[in-house]
């Protein structure tokens, strides 16, 4: 007598198991989410709202969400929430420039007494 088995000798591929390697190589294969382009002075506008360091963290997000719809906006077509958020935006670019014309201020004066002292040495 022939024993047959009673299994069938193919299964459909759902209930087969998957191959070794199968998740890593779909993972390999899938596309990598690529940041959205950002004009270079929209993020000029970025850096200077993350620089300010007396901003609360709330207002920097607002400002940071806002700038692009603001200032992607020609001005004359701008919201009334869009110029509020542009003044803003500048008076926060306002305060970090002046910081930072402080420190370079503070960098040149120092620099001032080291070449007094230079040539006092000399």
């Amino acid at each position: 007598t022939v024993h047959r088995s009673r299994r069938p000798t193919s299964l459909p591929c759902e209930v087969m198991a998957p191959k070794r390697g199968t998740n890593l190589q779909a993972e390999a294969a899938s596309p990598v989410a690529k940041k959205p382009k950002v004009d270079p002075a929209i993020a000029g506008v970025n850096e200077a709202i993350e620089q300010a360091a007396d901003l609360p963290e709330s207002c920097r997000k607002m400002l940071l969400a806002s700038v692009t719809s603001a200032l992607g906006a020609p001005s004359d077509e701008r919201h009334e929430v869009q110029v509020a958020v542009v003044a803003m935006i500048g008076q926060v670019v306002e305060a970090v420039q002046a910081k930072l014309q402080e420190a370079v201020d503070a960098q040149g004066a120092s620099v001032g007494g080291v070449e007094v002292r230079r040539t006092d040495l000399q």
